[in-house]
């Protein structure tokens, strides 16, 4: 079996890929694909490895149907959804239905991601984003990863409307993940960053900014400078 290390690195370096070309993504869902790759690349088991479940594949069968430890919108119990699951294959094993459950309940994975982007908009609140931290909370058996990023798309100048309402939801955005409940935990491990990437277009300082739990700030970075980016990356797993 990997090791959280494994996982921390997938997680490094798909946030320095979203960082270094923010337009990879145009939804969620690009950023769910572009974490699995690098999972994919950091952790190859969990692309080309399959395990048996405890599900015969027909009657009288000696053999079992397989499946992989690694799953997308898995359940997590309560009509909710699990962005990425990673389950440990003694788990695995367990599964004796169809639904990828054991005896009808979910199994809770040893690592879990919930991702967000600046889609959510205003939709974004306490609520929403204590509701992640709590499913991975409760959820994960080793690590979760609550990580958010925002991406600032204007290139409005200063006191317009576009440009204040982007700022509304950035002071929004950053006072959500600067709480005391979210820095506190242990179990799940939060990064948020800010991406600016249309603003002062010929500079690179300032176009990402990285909430540091460690000293409650929101760090500016240059948007070259690989490893400061990986330095406060992993302060923000430990």
């Amino acid at each position: 079996m990997f090791k959280k290390e494994n996982v921390d690195n997938a997680v490094i370096e798909f946030c320095k890929e979203v960082i270094k070309e923010p337009l990879l993504h145009f939804s969620e869902s690009d950023l769910h694909v572009l974490l699995i790759e690098k999972l994919y690349e950091e952790i190859p088991l969990l692309q080309k490895k399959k395990y048996d479940t405890s599900v015969h594949r027909g009657k009288n069968s000696k053999t079992y149907y397989k499946t992989r430890l690694i799953h997308k919108e898995y359940g997590g119990g309560e009509k909710t959804r699990i962005d990425i699951s990673i389950f440990d294959e003694n788990d695995v094993k367990k599964i004796n239905n169809p639904n990828l459950q054991e005896n009808h309940h979910y199994l809770d994975p040893c690592y879990a991601f919930e991702l967000g982007t600046e889609k959510i908009g205003e939709k974004i609140t306490e609520d929403h984003v204590e509701s992640d931290f709590n499913k991975l909370t409760n959820k994960t058996k080793e690590c979760g990863y609550l990580i958010h990023i925002f991406r600032d798309n204007t290139r409005s100048a200063l006191n317009t409307q576009t440009s204040e309402n982007t700022e509304r939801k950035l002071e929004k955005f950053k006072s959500i993940f600067s709480g005391e409940k979210i820095t506190n935990q242990k179990k799940v491990k939060v990064i948020a960053i800010l991406l600016r990437p249309f603003k002062n277009e010929q500079k690179t300082w300032g176009k990402c900014t990285i909430f540091d739990k460690n000293n409650l700030k929101w760090k500016p970075i240059g948007i070259e400078n690989k490893l400061e980016i990986e330095k406060i990356l992993k302060k923000q797993l430990i």
